[in-house]
């Protein structure tokens, strides 16, 4: 790999920035693996010991807890983060020569890499875009539901930027050792993260349909390929359906309408999505990478499989009103071929770039000369752009860093760290939007909005404890009877109170207090 290569990738690293751990969607996972290795006093706490859907994931984080440290887990998501640049470049290189990685001193490739950059920077995407409500990298590499394969935090649905790079490797050449590499990735990305395996499969035969039809691969290639895919996902797969089948169906029933209709509509509210602004732009992308794509029928095949086979499943879930495919999150495919076919569009934009000379488009003396001159220098433009993409990155992170600890809820989650380290396990009642409280604390709690487990059984005890939070906390005001009619059924030790809330109740003892939230432990 060549010296630019791998400068505008640490650059992509930096602008693109990661989150302190521990944030968002990872309390869902590392709370689980924290009580499952005895961390604090997370295991006693309900959800930590609950059913584990990401087997693979989870062993990767007890091998880094038991024998690394936690800090691996930003070297894990750089390291994705380095796959998927490279990715993004070798696919787009397949389809215009003049940005091929070994081109490293090409303008155009620099200029490519740098609007790579830019999307994906921290600072253009610090607010959202007017009228369409949506960020500028959510919008061209995201899916329809504001997800995407690339994250700021470490965390399972990360590995989908595999389906990159297996893509990349397959287009590299028809042979035998591309196509089991791109297989074993592919197999990976669903392996580590179940809920991609709908994405994984229209790849998968997308892979398998050019094969036959465009390299002419032997008939055992395929079956080859197939192996490597069913050895890698069928372990992580089988348990969670064999699970499902011993389940109550009428539990199953419940637990997947709170699923799909309370927990994450706005991940399966297709119709919502799909007819939204930001959508229009997103499907004139798809269609414009496509259309760009279809002389290259390889990578025109593995864009067109996912795209029509997750519009169909959208279609029937809208219709069908299915909980189930609701669940399978139909349009997840979004965020493989929506990057791929927004790299391609900006591609062949920059592939444009010279071809077009200035002086016959009839613009002023100036704007002509300001034009000549980027085009001449576009490379040292380029990398200056990126650099200072970069230092904002770097800025927005030692910002968030200082930031966090000055703030309160920070602060009154490290003083109960702190205190129960000499005290016996408690349980805690915390308000439902308090998502970071687990995993910044280490103590059980009873259940929080974000966090939930999968299990119907478990998925229905959630939601029960859920709505008997949120009613606590509507009160405003929390009295002895209110308090001891809830530990009836959930034997709470502490209460987490912010302004919005009061207590009225003497036998709740203030232990500490930072403006403005308060712990009381109760005496009863």
């Amino acid at each position: 790999m060549k010296f630019f290569f791998w400068l505008y990738c640490t650059l992509f690293c930096l602008a693109f920035t990661q989150t302190q751990n521990y944030a968002g969607n990872q309390h869902t996972y590392f709370s689980r693996l924290y009580g499952q290795l005895g961390i604090g006093h997370l295991e006693h706490d309900w959800f930590a010991q609950s059913y584990d859907f990401v087997v693979l994931f989870n062993q990767l984080g007890t091998f880094t807890l038991q024998y690394l440290t936690p800090q691996f887990f930003y070297v894990y998501n750089l390291l994705i983060c380095v796959i998927y640049f490279y990715a993004l470049t070798k696919i787009v290189a397949t389809l215009f020569p003049t940005l091929a990685v070994a081109g490293d001193r090409n303008p155009k490739l620099h200029f490519f890499w740098t609007c790579l950059i830019f999307f994906h920077a921290i600072a253009p995407n610090y607010v959202n875009i007017p009228f369409l409500d949506i960020k500028l990298f959510s919008l061209f590499f995201g899916g329809f539901a504001h997800s995407s394969a690339l994250h700021r935090a470490f965390m399972p649905s990360c590995f989908g930027v595999l389906f990159f790079l297996a893509t990349a490797l397959f287009l590299q050449a028809p042979t035998k050792k591309y196509a089991m590499l791109a297989s074993f990735f592919l197999a990976l990305g669903a392996a580590f993260h179940l809920n991609s395996l709908t994405t994984a499969v229209f790849v998968g035969a997308a892979f398998v349909w050019v094969q036959f039809i465009y390299y002419k691969s032997p008939i055992y290639l395929t079956f080859i390929c197939l192996a490597i895919f069913a050895i890698i996902v069928l372990p992580c797969l089988l348990p969670h359906f064999q699970n499902f089948l011993e389940e109550d169906k009428s539990l199953v029933a419940q637990a997947t309408e709170i699923y799909t209709k309370i927990r994450v509509a706005h991940h399966t509210d297709v119709a919502n999505k799909l007819l939204s602004l930001s959508a229009f732009v997103q499907f004139a992308v798809v269609i414009a990478g496509l259309y760009i794509a279809k002389n290259h029928k390889p990578l025109f095949y593995i864009l067109l499989l996912p795209f029509i086979g997750s519009m169909i499943l959208a279609v029937v879930q809208v219709i069908t009103e299915s909980s189930t495919l609701a669940a399978t999150q139909t349009i997840r495919s979004a965020t493989f071929y929506i990057p791929i076919c927004s790299v391609i569009v900006l591609g062949r934009g920059i592939e444009e770039i010279g071809s077009v000379k200035i002086n016959v488009l009839n613009l002023g003396k100036l704007i002509a000369k300001i034009t000549n001159f980027i085009q001449i220098n576009l490379l040292k433009i380029s990398l200056l752009s990126s650099i200072l993409l970069a230092i904002s990155g770097i800025v927005k992170m030692y910002l968030a860093i200082a930031h966090r600890k000055y703030e309160a809820s920070y602060q009154i989650y490290e003083k109960i760290r702190i205190y129960h380290q000499q005290t016996p396990p408690p349980l805690y009642l915390v308000a439902p939007d308090n998502e970071n409280f687990r995993l910044t604390t280490l103590q059980p709690m009873v259940a929080d909005w974000k966090n939930h487990p999968l299990k119907s059984a478990e998925m229905l005890e959630w939601y029960k404890r859920y709505l008997l939070v949120k009613g606590m906390y509507d009160k405003k005001v929390l009295d002895c009877q209110a308090i001891t009619d809830f530990k009836k059924q959930y034997p709470i030790s502490h209460i987490l109170l912010d302004s919005k809330t009061q207590i009225d109740c003497e036998k709740a003892v203030l232990l500490f207090e930072v403006k403005p939230y308060r712990v009381y432990r109760l005496d009863f």
